[in-house]
């Protein structure tokens, strides 16, 4: 009997308390305690605010650092302002003034029941939110840097025979049988300028999955170029070896199905493998190499080889012109100009440097004394020449802290804009600012 008894409990009793009692005991809740679930409501919304603040702090200073803040950070702080103003909106709710005691002994039921339960549920929904937050880290990825080719301001596409030789070099670039090819000519002829619109025109004509560059100079340091070769392919390294760090690179190289690796003002030749840039074992990558002496080139087994001469009379004028802006117009300054021009013997970098620094100068003293300040043209000591209007520049920067901070950047060798401003600050070399 008593297992007859248990068994209708089991099966008939506690189904039915299930679907009549709990239902009716939770909907009596809500008019309990109605005060008790906006009270909860309220100090779930303080908490989600609190951590929407932290989490807002951290984007912060992820953006500062440079980061791209992922997707599923923007999204969960749209739900946390769309849950704040939808829990906002609740509490204001005009029917509050019916829902509660003070009215009298005889509280709108109908309101009270419906604003509590919306409270219950809005306290579920702000709970999934803040659990939601350990889900969206990491806040930030760092993105792929843009890579060279930035047009310069002495565009070669405004120079003939610059744009002419770009377009032989890109074909050169796109031929199978070459792997490597070199670009050569005098200090300031323009080569770094060359292959870096170069570097832009074939990765925007997508001729390479990746385009890299590194500057060599005259005394490499292997560390440092593969350093700048691997930030633009987005690597880390965890090796602490030259030799650990090449195979790194070889590594990562070859992921690339095509890439092509400019190396820029070589003065010696220099190892590629132990660099590690290894062109037999992988087909897609190409190298192109700029120097002032053919010999290097060749020694690096260079497959063609480009000379950038210095400029015509015509293309150097222009340049100039460009550079220097209206002033020149001026009939009783425009003869002298032309024989500025001349002096910077026909280097676009030179010509770049002179004529910006007289921008705009519209006195005719100025524009003569600047032309006896020019050593005169001799192709056989251009080193002097370059020296000469790298000098008159200098001489022409607006007062002693751009010139301090000229020499500064000379002595130093980080690239970053921020340990400039530290050692300058920490030298005294600006003026009435210490922070």
């Amino acid at each position: 009997m008593e297992t007859l008894i248990s068994t209708i409990a089991e099966k008939v009793v506690e189904p039915i308390v299930d679907y009549t009692v709990a239902p009716i005991a939770r909907q009596v809740g809500y008019l309990i305690f109605y005060k008790d679930n906006f009270t909860n409501l309220k100090d779930q919304l303080a908490e989600l605010k609190t951590i929407k603040e932290t989490i807002n702090r951290e984007v912060e200073a992820e953006r500062r650092n440079g980061y791209q803040i992922n997707d599923a950070v923007k999204n969960w702080l749209e739900k946390v302002d769309e849950t704040i103003e939808a829990a906002k909106k609740l509490s204001d709710d005009p029917h509050h003034s019916n829902a509660g005691c003070c009215r009298g002994p005889f509280p709108d039921l109908k309101s009270r029941h419906q604003l509590s339960r919306k409270a219950k549920k809005m306290s579920r929904n702000v709970d999934e939110v803040m659990q939601r937050k350990d889900n969206i880290k990491p806040l930030g990825y760092l993105p792929a840097l843009e890579g060279v080719g930035s047009t310069s301001a002495t565009s070669s596409e405004k120079l003939e025979s610059r744009k002419k030789m770009k377009e032989d070099i890109v074909l050169a670039l796109k031929d199978p049988n070459l792997s490597q090819v070199g670009v050569y000519g005098l200090g300031g002829v323009g080569k770094t300028t060359l292959v870096k619109e170069i570097a832009k025109q074939v990765k925007d004509e997508n001729l390479f999955d990746e385009v890299v560059m590194a500057h060599i100079s005259q005394t490499p340091d292997l560390e440092k170029i593969q350093r700048e070769i691997a930030d633009f392919l987005g690597l880390r390294f965890e090796e602490t070896t030259i030799v650990g760090r090449a195979s790194r690179l070889r590594q990562r190289i070859k992921s690339e199905k095509s890439i092509l690796v400019i190396l820029d003002d070589l003065w010696s030749t220099l190892d590629l493998d132990k660099l590690g840039i290894s062109l037999k074992d992988h087909k897609g990558c190409k190298l192109l190499l700029t120097s002032r002496n053919l010999d290097i080139l060749q020694k690096m087994e260079t497959q063609k080889d480009f000379l950038v001469d210095v400029l015509n009379e015509d293309e150097s004028w222009s340049l100039f012109e460009d550079m220097v802006g209206d002033v020149v117009k001026d009939d009783n300054l425009r003869s002298v100009a032309i024989q500025v021009a001349q002096k910077c013997a026909g280097l676009p970098v030179l010509t770049v440097i002179v004529a910006r620094a007289l921008k705009n100068k519209g006195s005719i003293n100025s524009w003569k004394d600047s032309l006896n300040q020019l050593k005169t043209v001799d192709k056989e000591g251009m080193n002097g020449i370059i020296y000469s209007a790298l000098e008159f520049s200098y001489n022409h920067l607006e007062n002693d802290e751009l010139k301090a901070l000229f020499l500064l950047c000379g002595v130093i060798s980080s690239s970053s804009n921020e340990y400039l401003m530290k050692c300058a600050i920490g030298l005294g070399i600006f003026k009435h600012v210490t922070t």
